[in-house]
């Protein structure tokens, strides 16, 4: 995984600086969601579910769009570790 910061916007194709809003921890594909996911430091990220964010990578330079979700996404009554 390539390091990547979490801003509020993006210019297209620009390369400016953009207040970074944290710093994804670590990413990885979820077979059981069918998606990527990744865990992430955001300023304030426990009151912003929902919001949508960018997260970039400057030294691979790309980006993708991310969104600020519950921690927990899979079984979050935790029934399927007690069954």
């Amino acid at each position: 995984m390539t390091p990547a910061h979490v801003a509020a916007a993006m210019g297209a194709r620009e390369r400016r600086r953009v207040p970074t809003e944290g710093h994804v921890t670590s990413s990885t594909y979820s077979p059981h969601l069918g998606i990527h996911i990744g865990l992430a430091l955001v300023v304030n990220g426990g009151r912003r579910l929902g919001e949508r964010l960018h997260a970039v990578s400057p030294l691979a330079g790309e980006g993708a769009a991310v969104e600020i979700v519950e921690r927990v996404l899979v079984d979050p009554d935790g029934t399927r570790a007690r069954d």
